[in-house]
């Protein structure tokens, strides 16, 4: 009897069950694009996850808030890490092989200046510029109403920057992405802009 499977058949299996396929993706990855493109899949998923829960999740810390999401990415089998020492204490690390290098800052929406800082820690202080380490990105967690408004703003403030040149080279529905030069290696990091929106005032009482 015939027992081998292909990758395509594991992933038709999958089916609905997003978190596997993100597990078949991951152990197959070659190529830097592939790495990023599953790793982004998966911070989405965690994002998801917590939205959908987050009336349990006010009130909390940065840190609280991003321990959880390192542990649901480690639970998809990414080598994700809190806390890292890299330049400083990055908030997620996500390591692969080849060296491959993924950092996130995460942050509490408290304005526009509060997300800067912690933008210009993960450009200044964390990124690398190492090859396969041009990537990264920055998570705000919105216990405000309206996240896509709130993402705009942060948008149009960072392209104001004058200290960091910044092109913006992608636009999703909630957040975009964003094109920087790294001043130690003079290459281009790439920085997503995920919103995690977290508002909970129910009104049907």
């Amino acid at each position: 009897m015939e027992t081998d499977l292909t990758l395509r058949d594991l992933l038709n299996r999958a089916d609905e069950d997003e978190p596997f396929q993100i597990k078949l993706g991951l152990q197959t990855a070659e190529l830097d694009s592939e790495k990023l493109e599953y790793i982004e899949q998966a911070v989405e998923w965690t994002i998801s996850e917590m939205v959908m829960h987050r009336k349990h999740k006010q009130g909390l810390s940065e840190d609280q808030r991003t321990v959880e999401i390192v542990s649901q990415l480690r639970a998809l089998g990414l080598k994700a890490s809190h806390d890292e020492e890299i330049g400083g204490h990055a908030d997620i690390a996500i390591r692969l092989k080849g060296g491959f290098l993924w950092i996130a800052e995460a942050k509490n929406w408290r304005g526009c200046a509060w997300i800067f800082k912690g933008f210009r820690q993960l450009l200044t202080r964390y990124a690398t510029g190492l090859p396969s380490q041009d990537n990264g990105a920055v998570l705000i967690y919105f216990e405000d109403e309206n996240a896509k408004n709130l993402m705009d703003k942060w948008k149009v403030a960072l392209l104001k920057q004058t200290a960091i040149a910044t092109k913006i080279i992608q636009n999703f529905r909630i957040g975009f992405r964003s094109k920087h030069t790294h001043k130690g290696a003079g290459i281009d990091f790439n920085v997503r802009h995920f919103a995690v929106p977290l508002y909970w005032n129910p009104e049907d009482k």
